[in-house]
């Protein structure tokens, strides 16, 4: 069996002992073809990556040669090549430290699970290697481990494992990176466990942590906890996160007092980043969307490299634009690196459900501000009675009838006939959903159209900003649905924000 290493160190092993790969491009040949399993690499692209200063034909020989290198210092029965492609074989018996981290499921493993799959991050990708694409997916590895180590110390806390969610805590920090959720679980931790003064000292180390690497200071929700902490309290896992306060705030029961306004203005609002600079960009997507107010629908597409600032830059436009326009309403959607093309129209599916009122997942991640929330919840009246007059087959096949007639139902305002449009439109759609990867043909199309339908619609009576986020992992319908999109917005107040990373 090959076992490799990637994570914090080049390590290549058979049956346990240890392969010398000497030449630098035979390892980093390797690691391109195992961090992008199950991919035909034609070798044109291969050669001009690894050799990105020399002339096709020179690249293209010397890929020859470090492919030999690689073949004969660990087998030939790993690397799949022709004269036009090469890739790694994914039959081949081997373990990789990148695959467990990225591929396991997160949510659904058990929290001894959790554990084992964050213990394969010892350090960073590749430390040594300063390739531009190395850099991202350095990145993008940090990116999958933060989630999971953030979702295993939620899990620690809330199920009581204090010494443990110790351990995770600084091994977290030990890593060199700012997380703030984990000083917060330490805190917590050291004060469950009766331990106030070390409780006490993890927020100093987090505010002079802060201080040096980022030049801000601690979020609200953990300047709480100290505060309470220095009144004798002893925080617990609600401290960690309000998810479920959210949940029975905007999904009450139906008839429930006060109304949805009311106690959406209790909950408190997520802190935002720190966002500096970009003054200029702010200006140019503010003179778009005056456009836009006027009647003058724009497409706007941010580009940029990873980890340059576009989903802040967008957020923060957002934001600011909201606060100038009290009608005007923010829909966010994201590709997926990890689904891609598997997972067909998924930023337009998000947007679509946004505009029915699905905000609670959005508002608690700070993906949208809690006046956004409010402004699309209040928004149902409208949307459904777009759905069900202008886009019927929506229903079932980029929303589900079921969760939008719940949301719908729970409503807080008088309802009217537009409730009664939709409660039709779902029953007659109930057990015969739309697929929404149907192809280029009519069905298609239609969706599409209806698609635009529905969005010009709620227009009409509120300007809409549309965030397609990630769109160089965006799949084929997305694509095609945004050119649709595109080219129907003139003369709507509509404005299609997109960001997406050249390379």
């Amino acid at each position: 069996m090959l076992e490799v290493h990637f994570l914090d160190r080049f390590d290549v092993r058979i049956d346990g002992s240890p392969i010398e790969i000497s030449s630098r491009k035979a390892q980093s040949l390797l690691a391109y073809l195992m961090l992008n399993l199950e991919v035909q690499h034609r070798r044109e692209k291969v050669a001009g990556i690894l050799w990105p200063e020399t002339d096709e034909a020179t690249a293209r020989s010397k890929l020859r040669y470090t492919l030999w290198q690689l073949r004969k210092a660990i087998g030939d029965q790993y690397i799949l090549a022709d004269k036009i492609s090469l890739t790694f074989n994914p039959e081949a018996n081997y373990w990789f430290d990148g695959t467990i981290l990225e591929e396991a499921p997160g949510e659904r493993l058990t929290t001894d699970e959790l554990q084992q799959v964050v213990s394969v991050y010892e350090g960073e990708l590749l430390p040594g290697f300063y390739e531009d694409w190395v850099s991202l997916e350095r990145e993008r590895m940090q990116a999958i481990f933060e989630r999971k180590i953030g979702l295993l110390l939620e899990r620690l806390v809330s199920e009581e494992r204090w010494r443990e969610a110790l351990e995770w805590g600084e091994k977290w920090i030990s890593l060199g990176q700012t997380p703030e959720p984990a000083f917060k679980a330490l805190m917590v931790a050291h004060s469950q466990l009766g331990d106030t003064s070390s409780a006490v000292r993890v927020y100093q180390r987090c505010v002079a942590t802060l201080d040096e690497q980022l030049g801000v200071e601690p979020s609200r929700e953990t300047k709480e906890i100290y505060e309470f902490l220095l009144e004798g309290g002893k925080p617990d896992a609600s401290y960690l996160g309000e998810t479920e306060q959210v949940h029975t705030m905007i999904y009450p029961g139906k008839g429930t007092t006060p109304a949805y306004e009311e106690m959406i203005e209790e909950l408190p609002e997520i802190k935002r980043s720190t966002f500096v600079t970009r003054e200029r960009e702010l200006s140019l997507l503010s003179e778009k969307l005056q456009l836009m107010l006027d009647g003058h629908g724009q497409v706007v597409l941010v580009v940029g490299e990873a980890g340059q600032g576009k989903t802040a830059l967008l957020r923060e436009f957002s934001r600011r634009a909201q606060g100038e326009h009290d009608d005007l309403v923010v829909t966010i959607g994201s590709c997926e690196a990890q689904t891609g093309v598997g997972d067909p129209n998924l930023p337009f599916r998000d947007i679509l459900a946004l505009l029915t009122g699905d905000v609670e997942s959005r508002w608690s991640t700070g993906a949208i501000t809690r006046e956004n929330a409010k402004r699309l919840w209040n928004l149902i009246p409208v949307t459904a009675k777009a759905l069900a007059e202008k886009g019927p087959d929506l229903i079932g096949s980029f929303v589900s009838g079921d969760a939008v007639w719940g949301r719908a139902s729970n409503y807080h305002f008088e309802s009217g006939e537009w409730l009664n449009q939709l409660q039709i439109q779902v029953d007659l759609r109930r057990g015969r959903p739309i697929p929404v990867h149907v192809g280029h043909g009519n069905i298609q199309k239609d969706l599409f159209e209806q698609y635009t339908r529905v969005v010009q619609s709620i227009a009409d009576q509120r300007p809409l900003i549309l965030v397609v986020d990630d769109l160089q992992w965006a799949d084929l319908g997305s694509i095609s649905l945004l050119f649709h999109l595109s080219r129907r917005i003139v003369g709507h107040r509509i404005m299609i924000l997109g960001a997406y990373r050249r390379d």
